[in-house]
């Protein structure tokens, strides 16, 4: 398990307590020069940023193409680099001259641990620039005082998504409490129903952990882990908790028998919910957009969606939300600074606000609800902006927050579900994992 041991551990630390206070970006470093002092205009100046080519990229793309076209000091170009090979070629290249000027991070410890030495590798994004988005989403690509990074994709809380006419049908409220979706469950599990849709990708399972031990134990839990005080947040009560909660979804009958033959999304868990057959589904705000791209008709007349239940008699606050808060783009030692920055006042436009939020995207932008109407699905991303702009903190996804997640304590989520091991062996399986490996 890879914390941050070194010094990015207490910086992260306080970014993450922090989480709505605007970090200022200092004067350790020129704002308006390249990284050798040139602030001369050449238009065949051509900066390459990386980012995966995903539907999301749209927004960033159109607002690349908007650049150029008005640019006389150089060029943005688009390189596309697979999800699965980012995290490896920036840690291989950044300093050198294979690497990019800009790249697109989720931020956080993969942000800080892809250099060698941050404070230097990364440049500093401009404080004009970054007014123009919600404190929050700054936060995580913020070392040290320094804000590196300035939002460049729309926000993605994990939340919870029903089918409300098989709810009416069955005499069902939509539930506020854990206590509610078992009581719902249990009601559920006696239909031909899946009362809870959930894929075998662990990231997917992970999703239950950080929704209960937000509520159950409040987002200092976490924040333990993120520190690297990796005993400290396994012994928290709040996640055998959870795990005793998550195993006792599972012997109500809330997933499906075969739920580890599942995969996500169009190959699996949506067709679940697009077809009738699931009632919740416990996903990213991406997940809307996803099905509604399946099947539109179904989903506006049939799909309602809420925030992550409360747990009676938990620490966390019911407005916390977890999930990705945003991308953003980072510049490097190897841009020309002046440029970069201009470039990255392209996404404050309203352009790019419009762009985002007719592919379905929430940005971050904060005159995003000026153009909330404007969206194919305005109720949704009216309610994902009250919900954001309502939240007391937002936790970033775990296995983002703390890099190896996946390779350690993810496969023994699968285990406590298939029955394998006891929530008790789960949590023991979790500390024996080495914080540093």
């Amino acid at each position: 398990m890879r914390v941050l041991s070194k010094p990015y551990a207490v910086a992260i630390a306080g970014i993450i307590t922090a989480s709505f206070v605007v970090a200022g970006c200092g004067d350790s470093k020129d704002e308006g020069s390249g990284t050798n002092g040139d602030d001369s205009c050449d238009p065949n100046t051509e900066l390459v940023l990386w980012r995966p080519g995903d539907v999301s990229s749209t927004p960033l793309r159109n607002a690349i193409d908007r650049f150029n076209e008005t640019s006389e000091c150089g060029t943005v170009k688009f390189e596309e680099v697979t999800d699965d090979t980012i995290d490896e070629k920036l840690r291989m290249t950044l300093g050198t001259d294979e690497g990019p000027d800009m790249f697109v991070s989720h931020g956080g410890a993969h942000l800080w641990e892809q250099a060698s030495d941050p404070e230097t590798i990364f440049m500093p994004a401009s404080t004009e620039v970054a007014d123009f988005f919600w404190p929050w989403a700054e936060r995580l690509t913020t070392l040290n005082g320094v804000n590196y990074g300035i939002p460049s994709s729309g926000t993605e809380p994990v939340m919870l998504f029903y089918n409300k006419t098989i709810l009416a049908e069955n005499g069902l409220e939509v539930p506020e409490t854990y206590d509610d979706l078992l009581a719902a469950v249990d009601v559920l599990a006696k239909t031909d129903y899946i009362p809870i849709v959930i894929s075998n990708q662990a990231w997917a399972l992970l999703m239950f952990w950080e929704w209960l031990v937000d509520r159950i134990g409040g987002e200092q839990v976490w924040e333990s882990c993120v520190q690297g005080e990796w005993e400290a947040c396994w012994n928290d009560p709040a996640m055998l908790e959870a795990t005793e909660k998550i195993v006792e979804l599972k012997e109500h009958g809330a997933f499906a028998d075969n739920w580890a033959s599942v995969d996500y999304g169009a190959g699996g868990s949506e067709p679940l919910m697009t077809t009738g057959k699931g009632v919740f589904y416990l996903m990213g705000s991406w997940g809307y957009t996803s099905m509604l791209t399946a099947d539109p008709d179904y989903v506006k007349e049939n799909f309602g969606f809420t925030k992550m239940p409360a747990v009676t008699g938990g620490k966390g606050d019911p407005t916390n939300v977890v999930g990705n808060p945003t991308r953003s783009v980072i510049i490097t030692n190897k841009a020309k600074l002046s440029l970069a920055q201009e470039f990255t006042k392209e996404l404050t436009t309203d352009q790019f606000i419009k762009d985002a939020i007719a592919g379905g995207q929430v940005p971050t932008n904060k005159n995003a609800a000026d153009f909330a109407s404007e969206s194919e699905t305005p109720e949704f991303t009216q309610f994902l902006l009250e919900m954001i702009g309502e939240a007391n903190y937002f936790t970033q996804s775990w296995d983002v927050g703390v890099t190896s997640l996946g390779s350690t304590v993810e496969p023994e989520m699968e285990r406590i579900l298939l029955g394998e091991i006891t929530p008790e062996e789960f949590i023991a399986a979790a500390l024996t994992m080495d914080p540093n490996a």
